[in-house]
């Protein structure tokens, strides 16, 4: 009973498949390929990198006499220090002077806006 059942079953298979290839025009057939073959070597991909990852003895890792712990300390205070413009006092900026350009021979002063 159980072969037949298997015999039925591969042969729906076959003919759903026929048909169905019959029926997908040549770009839509090339997708599905595509498809399959790429989860046909993820696949195989995937296990893989499971039977190399899953070594006993590799989950031990480093011994603690490796290497000496590393510690680090960040000196200062906890508050985040932006980064600010350098300070020019008045004194040594002389007036700013705009010229515009596209214009005739423009100069506005700093004070004077039009």
């Amino acid at each position: 009973m159980k072969k037949v059942a298997i015999i039925a079953i591969i042969a729906f298979a076959a003919t759903l498949a026929v048909i169905i290839g019959k029926r997908m025009s040549t770009d839509a057939m090339a997708v599905v390929i595509g498809v399959a073959c790429g989860v046909a070597a993820s696949i195989r991909t995937s296990l893989l990198i499971l039977a190399v990852s899953s070594r006993p003895g590799e989950r031990e890792g480093r011994r603690r006499g490796d290497y000496p712990p590393v510690v680090i300390v960040n000196p200062g205070n906890s508050q985040p220090r932006y980064l600010q413009p350098p300070l020019l006092s008045p004194l040594t900026q002389g007036p700013r002077q705009f010229k515009v350009i596209g214009d005739e021979d423009v100069v506005l002063d700093e004070g004077r806006y039009f």
